[in-house]
């Protein structure tokens, strides 16, 4: 009798903390990105969630610092550890993204070519997105050949490579604060030198 109400309240004991368990977590990840959200494109490979997923945490992590000085050393350890990611998991490089389209435009009379935006994370509840700008040049004719067949919010399936400012920064800024190095990870964009496209 002593054994059955032992375990008993062993069960219930376990059922308790499990479910306050379940509760912590679900408010620690209240601001974070799930696998599941619909503001990403649908069909994203394992390789873009992780990496919408590291942005997203590093924007949580950088955004409850205790002041200005604080946030500054966070971020630069969060990008430390973001450009590793990048260069030694993508090796710079994506396969086979799923993006949207979000701008095509001309480039200038010295820069003959086409200039193209893409979000591959879009959160409007959130005010949070990611996104790809590249130039192709008016020589890329495979590429070219592709881009006239798009319009804005097709989506695409995209491959390239990472661009870097220089040999240690990966070119990418803030769409929210471009001139803040603490707010890199805030809706980030990053520039990106286009390999393939095609409408999915």
């Amino acid at each position: 009798m002593k054994k059955a109400s032992l375990m008993i309240i062993s069960s219930c004991l376990i059922i308790l903390i499990y479910s306050c368990g379940s509760n912590i977590e679900g408010k620690d990840q209240k601001n974070k990105l799930t696998m599941n959200d619909s503001s990403v494109v649908t069909g994203a490979p394992d390789k873009e969630l992780k990496f919408i997923a590291i942005i997203d945490s590093s924007s949580y992590k950088s955004s409850i610092s205790n002041n200005e000085f604080d946030k500054k050393q966070k971020v630069n350890a969060l990008y430390l550890e973001f450009r590793s990611y990048v260069k030694t998991i993508l090796n710079d490089r994506f396969d086979k993204w799923t993006a949207k389209v979000t701008k095509i435009e001309n480039g200038d009379d010295e820069h003959r070519g086409v200039i193209l935006s893409f979000n591959i994370y879009n959160n409007e509840q959130t005010d949070k997105s990611v996104q790809f700008n590249c130039f192709v040049p008016i020589n890329e004719n495979k590429l070219t050949t592709e881009i006239r067949e798009l319009s804005i919010g097709d989506k695409v399936i995209i491959s390239g490579k990472f661009e870097y400012s220089n040999e240690l920064l990966l070119k990418m800024q803030s769409t929210k604060d471009d001139n803040s190095f603490s707010e890199i990870f805030t809706s980030p964009e990053f520039f990106i030198l286009l390999t393939q496209i095609k409408k999915s």
